[in-house]
């Protein structure tokens, strides 16, 4: 099996702070978090080594074999096969990639997730309104904070595409590379 989305999650929940986003129930997280990898996975696919393809994880009962054995299967499935066998809603669909990604690949993909959670921040029109201090009730200008967001998002999108091109130098054969316009 390879590398589980979840550990995609992980990796870039440390790297922004949104005590909002831990409010949200888990299946909402998990789509916001899924969506934005999604994004992550468009960008960095063409310089990846390794193919980003992934596949759906399913949690089955256990039966007898996997009792005596002490726990549940995974069964994987890829996306084709969602007509047939359709997961339960109550469950949350679980994601892996079909390969296991190495750490470097799993940091970009996380540090893409941000950058695309922190391009939506950017763009929400919350930011547009004065917002009022507690501590000393002064109303701070919108345009600055929505000046300070982009270039947070410049910069982060800055060390995103670095990362990148850093790994494509490392690990691609220049010669056979395909082009990246990103």
């Amino acid at each position: 099996m390879g590398t589980p989305f979840e550990d995609i999650y992980k990796r870039a929940a440390f790297k922004f702070s949104d005590f909002n986003f831990l409010d949200f129930e888990v299946e909402l997280k998990v789509e916001i978090m899924h969506q934005h990898l999604m994004s992550a996975i468009v960008d960095f696919s063409r310089a990846s080594a390794i193919p980003l393809t992934y596949a759906i994880i399913e949690e089955e009962e256990p039966d007898d074999a996997d009792s005596e054995r002490g726990g549940r299967r995974r069964r994987r499935r890829d996306g084709d096969d969602d007509a047939e066998k359709e997961v339960p809603e109550d469950k949350i669909k679980q994601y892996a990639f079909n390969y296991d990604l190495g750490f470097e690949e799993q940091e970009i993909l996380a540090l893409g997730l941000v950058f695309h959670w922190l391009s939506g921040k950017v763009l929400n029109s919350e930011l547009l309104r004065n917002v009022m201090h507690n501590k000393d009730y002064k109303s701070y200008s919108p345009a600055n904070l929505l000046k300070e967001m982009q270039n947070l998002r410049t910069n982060i999108k800055a060390e995103f595409t670095g990362r990148i091109n850093t790994y494509t130098f490392r690990n691609s054969n220049l010669a056979t590379m395909r082009t990246f316009r990103g």
